[in-house]
């Protein structure tokens, strides 16, 4: 923040000097917040007797402890006038975006030994760090793609969020990796020896067992 102050005085020897009792306006650093957010207008330590304390941000104009909203990076200037002068100084707010996570993938279901494709997910702005979690919101890793194990038998869902600075989206989710386990080899029953016109039948015991007539494909 930059402070300046105007009051200057010329006597009639040509001398020009700063006006006794100027004052000071002296605002507090520079702040940062997410877009929708908040800041107070509020200078620090302002003279008691000063007649003026006002802010404005080049269009609009408003009373010390007015509550702004931004939208975009503003600039507000603090103006203090006592005594036939006024001070000035800079107050900045920067307004980081929230931003939004979508998630590409959809939910998947595999089988023991298959390759489990990566989950992936994109953030706006693009420069956002996505962090992928676990349903219980356990941080994983952060990137726009995870991995998830191979666990046969399982259903691993997961949630993503995404960061710009300080400002954090919500979660986003769930996306759902099933990994099935490989069945059993099914054991053939029957008679290994039969007679021409004998009829044949072989089970498994397993109403899922596809049967073939020679090698399997």
């Amino acid at each position: 923040s930059d402070a300046t102050t105007t009051c200057l005085i010329t006597d009639n020897t040509g001398w020009t000097t700063t006006a006794p009792g100027a004052p000071t306006a002296t605002v507090e650093n520079d702040t940062t917040i997410c877009d929708g957010g908040s800041v107070t207008l509020s200078a620090v330590n302002p003279s008691p007797t000063a007649v003026a304390v006002e802010w404005s941000d080049g269009t609009n104009t408003y009373a010390d402890g007015d509550v702004v909203t931004p939208t975009l990076n503003t600039i507000y200037t603090l103006s203090i006038t006592e005594n036939g002068c006024t001070a000035t100084a800079e107050f900045e707010v920067i307004v980081n975006v929230t931003p939004t996570v979508v998630i590409n993938s959809n939910d998947a279901i595999y089988c023991d030994g298959d390759v489990i494709a990566d989950l992936s997910a994109t953030a706006t702005p693009n420069t956002s760090v996505i962090t992928w979690h676990d349903m219980n919101g356990n941080q994983l890793t952060n990137g726009t793609t995870y991995s998830p194990a191979n666990v046969p038998g399982s259903q691993q869902c997961f949630q993503v969020n995404a960061s710009n600075g300080a400002c954090v989206s919500g979660f986003v989710g769930p996306v759902c990796v099933t990994i099935n386990p490989l069945p059993s080899s099914p054991i053939i029953a029957g008679n290994n020896t039969y007679c021409t016109g004998d009829t044949i039948r072989l089970s498994t015991g397993d109403v899922n067992t596809t049967w073939y007539s020679s090698t399997p494909p």
